[in-house]
């Protein structure tokens, strides 16, 4: 089995099963981004004033639980630095659609992108994020990060009894440790995530970034070529 992540080896190994971790593609694909300064550029964000990213996940589900609180947590945080950039990329077109709707009549100073998200994630210094994929994307771009997540309430009663893992963010997940703060369900309010993202900011984040680092050196990249040398020997007669 080709492993994507180190903690996959020992489940399969635990089952008895031959495995090796080869690595991301995404370290791969990440890396050919252009500079953060041209992405910036290119959302049209002003080179003076951190940028928070909004990432609210790419379901429909998942924007409508979240982008509400998150919406209140910029208004709190503009009040509190308002200096501070807020970049929104959206998933997709309805999320789009959807995103702009929720903002009509709000007044925060949110720029809101049509995809790039991985770009908009490059180019900030923060980001107040939902659990998901994008998680990970996050921490092979080494940014500091708030993680969060809303769901109906009889869905997280139910999964919450199911799931194992006492972390839901996949950095996390692979740190065994609570590297960045995990802010979820009720506890998901906007006093609370604007606090957890000004305690990010105001220290930089660099323990988090420090961590990052280590993981996605454990992890690392050149995904192609490590699945090759560990396919090769089965094809030896």
């Amino acid at each position: 089995m080709l492993c994507l992540l180190p903690f996959e080896v020992d489940l399969y190994h635990q089952a008895g099963i031959d495995a090796v971790c080869v690595g991301h593609p995404l370290a791969d694909e990440l890396a050919m981004l252009p500079p953060a300064a041209q992405c910036k550029e290119t959302f049209g964000l002003s080179e003076h004033g951190a940028v928070l990213g909004v990432l609210p996940g790419s379901r429909e589900s998942e924007v409508r639980y979240l982008m509400p609180i998150f919406i209140e947590a910029i208004g709190i945080l503009h009040r509190l630095a308002p200096e501070l950039q807020f970049l929104v990329p959206a998933a997709n077109q309805n999320r789009h659609a959807q995103i702009l709707e929720m903002l009509q009549g709000r007044d925060v100073p949110v720029k809101v992108v049509l995809g790039h998200g991985r770009e908009a994630m490059h180019c900030s210094d923060a980001l107040l994020i939902a659990s998901g994929t994008a998680t990970l994307e996050a921490m092979f771009l080494k940014k500091p990060m708030v993680i969060s997540y809303r769901m109906a309430a009889t869905s997280w009663m139910l999964l919450s009894r199911m799931v194992k893992t006492p972390f839901v963010g996949l950095p996390n997940i692979l740190a065994r440790e609570a590297v960045a703060p995990e802010i979820l369900q009720q506890d998901a309010t906007a006093p609370r995530l604007a606090d957890e993202v000004m305690r990010v900011l105001d220290q930089g984040g660099a323990a988090q970034v420090a961590r990052f680092n280590d993981l996605a050196g454990q992890i690392g990249g050149d995904f192609a070529r490590r699945s090759v040398e560990a396919l090769s020997p089965l094809a030896e007669p």
